[in-house]
């Protein structure tokens, strides 16, 4: 068992008797014969002395609830008969108050630099006071120096990055440019993979993005172009039926041998077989249209009157 000041194990290397330890070839025990109980455990920081049976029968803990700490208080500076309890004990160095003991810088217990003292209570009873070391620092906080810096930036995975230990602090900066941090070798390392990993990233979302942008454009595209052919059928309709050619339909069917040899190209088929209504391939001019050479894909010649009538009267005479 480590004995940490205010403990001792002889006379003068204690705070007082109280606190004075015994030292067998097994076991460390505090108190005086017969009342003796074991030592298993100091903790300085928390002020708590764990106790057992001096012999060996069977160890029983003294339990009570959490608020209580397992167990009793024991002032260092009053008298206390140890007991057949034992378990987790509190202990006090003396029963005053922080204020009243900071007044007395001779027997002020926490001389420690980077210490404060702190109260000890059970439920509602006060006993007295004991030390601790300040936040960031560690030690014994009853000796001097006892109290050191926590290097915070030794321990595991505590700063991902450039860590900088302070005084009772640190400070965690992130990895330069360039460079990231390594779990492995906890450390910033070059990002040379690094860079290349986003490079290579770079370049699929740049490709992927230009891949949709162009996919967009070209359903876009396919859809006005259907709305454009949407839009000249209904003109064409429109024209088809201004100019007659439902009368021209009804006069093809009524007539079954008309019908068979008769056929209504569409305006395609008429651009084509005369090259566009190339000038070319113009037969003659006439009052209501000009006439067309034109050449079917059967490769059959055919006369095609193309209308130039402005006016609603003349489309009769031009169908006639």
């Amino acid at each position: 068992t480590s004995v940490p000041f205010p403990f001792g194990l002889e006379q003068g290397c204690s705070a007082n008797t109280k606190f004075q330890l015994n030292c067998t070839s097994n076991q460390t025990l505090i108190g005086s014969p017969p009342m003796q109980l074991k030592v298993t455990n100091i903790s300085v920081d928390e002020g708590l002395v764990y106790l057992d049976r001096a012999d060996d029968r069977t160890s029983r803990y003294y339990k009570t609830n959490e608020d209580e700490i397992l167990g009793y208080t024991f002032m260092g500076d009053t008298d206390f008969n140890y007991s057949e309890v034992f378990g987790v004990w509190k202990w006090s160095v003396s029963n005053i108050s922080c204020e009243t003991a900071k007044r007395n810088a001779a027997a002020y217990a926490c001389i420690s630099d980077h210490s404060e003292c702190l109260p000890v209570s059970q439920g509602n009873v006060y006993f007295g006071y004991r030390c601790k070391c300040s936040s960031g620092y560690e030690g014994n906080p009853y000796t001097r120096p006892g109290c050191t810096d926590i290097d915070e930036c030794l321990r595991p995975n505590f700063c991902n990055g450039t860590c900088h230990n302070t005084q009772g602090n640190y400070r965690c900066i992130g990895c330069p440019y360039g460079t990231y941090f390594d779990h492995v070798e906890k450390k910033c390392i070059p990002t040379q993979t690094h860079e290349r990993h986003n490079i290579a990233l770079g370049i699929v979302i740049g490709l992927t993005i230009g891949t949709g942008v162009l996919a967009l454009a070209l359903i876009l595209t396919i859809l006005v172009r259907r709305w454009k052919r949407g839009i000249q059928k209904k003109i064409r309709r429109a024209y088809f039926r201004k100019n007659k050619g439902l009368l021209l339909e009804q006069l093809i069917s009524s007539d079954e041998s008309v019908a068979h040899s008769t056929k209504i190209f569409s305006l395609e088929e008429l651009e084509k077989a005369t090259d566009n209504f190339n000038s070319t391939r113009i037969l003659g001019r006439g009052g209501h249209g000009t006439v067309y050479k034109g050449i079917l894909s059967d490769q059959r010649v055919v006369a095609i009157k193309r209308s130039k009538i402005v006016e609603q009267g003349e489309i009769d005479q031009f169908v006639n």
